[in-house]
């Protein structure tokens, strides 16, 4: 029986993929609950700008801005006898855990998966706590049938068959399906094969 040395923990940092699904989320929220951005409200005129200010560990500088804007849209004619207002809506987060949010409760608040951590035996028989990533199985692409013909294949006074053309946009005049392998050779193929066997 082997010893087993001290379980390793890793901190499932977040991505910066995360990160960006992680503000826009909190964008999004912010600007569903304003009642000033909803369908029945129209501004003939409006402009904007945001900043996103991040600090981030470890990187050089730890510390960067994303600016945009001010952006205009609209016509500047219909807002010159009233005086523009101004909205602002500003948001922070603090995942610094144990100080601030842990990267996990992070994910959760955005809607983003959690890492499902394992126990596996890493080197020198210690025991290590991996993230489990979610598999989900992919299905190849299926192709659409635009439209499909199918003729009855008689032998012996009786449906011996069904014959089915179906057209694709990949293959707009059908596909033609090669005989099951180990099948009697049709007409064309005996004499392609008899062209052959005579050549020799």
């Amino acid at each position: 029986m082997s010893a087993s040395g001290p379980t390793l923990k890793p901190y499932n940092a977040l991505s910066g993929a995360e990160i960006k699904e992680i503000i826009l989320s909190e964008m999004r929220r912010q600007l569903e609950a304003d009642d000033r951005f909803r369908q029945h409200v129209t501004y003939p005129l409006v402009s904007w700008s945001w900043k996103l200010a991040v600090n981030v560990y470890p990187n050089e500088p730890a510390n960067f801005q994303v600016e945009v804007g001010p952006k205009t849209m609209g016509d500047p004619d219909a807002a010159h006898d009233h005086a523009e207002v101004q909205i602002d809506l500003g948001t922070s987060r603090d995942v610094t855990a144990p100080a601030g949010q842990t990267a996990d409760s992070a994910r959760r608040d955005a809607g983003i998966a959690v890492p499902s951590p394992r126990t596996v035996k890493g080197p020198g028989n210690n025991r290590m706590v991996v993230d489990a990533p979610e598999i989900k199985p992919t299905e190849p692409p299926r192709a659409t049938v635009t439209s499909s013909e199918t003729k009855d294949v008689p032998k012996g006074g009786k449906v011996f068959a069904r014959s089915v053309t179906a057209r694709t946009p990949a293959a707009p005049e059908g596909l033609q399906v090669d005989a099951p392998s180990g099948s009697a050779p049709d007409e064309a193929r005996t004499q392609q094969i008899l062209e052959k066997e005579g050549g020799e």
